[in-house]
């Protein structure tokens, strides 16, 4: 009998189980699913299990509620999926990384090869650049869409639906889902073929739900928000920018003025501080100093974990100065204990 993922999750670690998942899961091939029954079979899924994902999804999605950006009181709803539904989940995303890598590269987010960095050297020097969001991305693809997605690739209506119903949550694209990504990718790539049309002596790009165009003659917002109402999304009214050379030009978080991307001095400052407290003291007393209260554990490696999001994200600007924040992240001691500070020093007085 061919041991089940309960099984393998109570006798194996996650590396192996996901190891022998890699091995086990085959790319969909949309033309074949002319069934339900077929696409089971070639998802590895039992109908109760189907049948468990889609109409008790209680059992399958944990919500969590992750903070936003500094300054934002408003926290981010992301799921956390269940082994079963994130084996399906990744079947079908796999199956659909053929047709994202064969995407145009003006789609710079949710694909190997591409990032913020890529993103923001396409609007390097340019006298204009707008940029807007997509209002709710995820929940804007709704489970119609994600169905009419599987059909345009080959599948027949009812597997289509079958798939599509797996993959959403409410009726729509859950932010922590598997296959999300690359779903929204597809299905907005039809709003990017509109604002090229009505633009296309201008330069183009969308990192996930994020639309940058820079030139002469960059929209304004009302016409952006016709174009996305056309597509079935709503342009954010507050992340509308349109932006002189010279005024501070932003994308993706870098500075674009000059002919290449640039960190802004600010988050440069932050991370710069954040190491050299860190790294003389401690990052639990960074941290005390920060949020003027004692970390838990928890909260310190998710700081840990942050600190070097940010590293990565913003140090592959600069590879030599990603490889100098990366040693001293890596040289920072813990302290859980905060006794016991430097004589004569108040860390509070710290210069951070």
């Amino acid at each position: 009998m061919k041991p089940s993922v309960s099984f393998w999750v109570g006798t194996h670690s996650r590396q192996v189980y996901m190891t022998v998942l890699a091995n086990v899961i085959q790319p969909l091939d949309y033309s074949k699913l002319k069934s339900v029954e077929l696409a089971l079979l070639l998802i590895q899924a039992s109908p109760e299990l189907v049948y468990d994902i889609i109409h008790k999804p209680q059992n399958h999605y944990h919500q969590l509620h992750v903070k936003r950006r500094k300054g934002s009181s408003i926290r981010r709803v992301v799921y956390k999926t269940s082994l079963d539904a994130r084996r399906l989940h990744r079947t079908i995303a796999l199956s659909l990384e053929p047709f994202i890598q064969g995407l145009p590269p003006h789609i710079q987010g949710f694909r190997k090869g591409y990032s913020v960095v890529s993103n923001a050297q396409l609007h390097c020097a340019k006298t204009e650049v707008a940029v807007a969001d997509i209002k709710d991305f995820f929940g804007s693809i709704t489970t119609r869409r994600v169905q009419e997605l599987f059909q345009h690739l080959g599948a027949e209506y009812q597997p289509a639906l079958m798939l599509a119903r797996l993959c959403t949550l409410n009726e729509a694209l859950p932010q922590g889902g598997r296959a999300s990504p690359g779903i929204a990718n597809l299905v907005a790539d039809s709003l990017d073929k509109l604002i090229l049309n009505h633009y296309p002596s201008l330069t183009y790009s969308r990192y996930a739900d994020n639309i940058t165009l820079s030139g002469n003659g960059c929209p304004t917002y009302d016409e952006l928000d016709r174009i996305f109402a056309q597509c079935g999304f709503t342009l954010k009214p507050s992340s509308y920018r349109r932006i002189r050379s010279g005024d501070g030009q932003y994308v993706t978080g870098l500075n674009v003025d000059s002919d290449r991307p640039k960190v802004p001095r600010r988050v440069r400052r932050d991370i710069e501080r954040a190491l050299h407290v860190s790294t003389r003291y401690s990052i639990e007393e960074y941290m005390l100093s920060a949020y003027k209260t004692i970390p838990s554990t928890g909260r310190v490696n998710g700081f840990k974990k942050s600190l070097l999001g940010m590293i990565s994200s913003y140090g592959a600007v600069d590879e030599a100065q990603r490889q100098e924040w990366l040693a001293k992240l890596r040289s920072i001691q813990s302290k859980p204990s905060l006794q016991a500070k430097p004589a004569g020093q108040n860390i509070h007085e710290s210069p951070i």
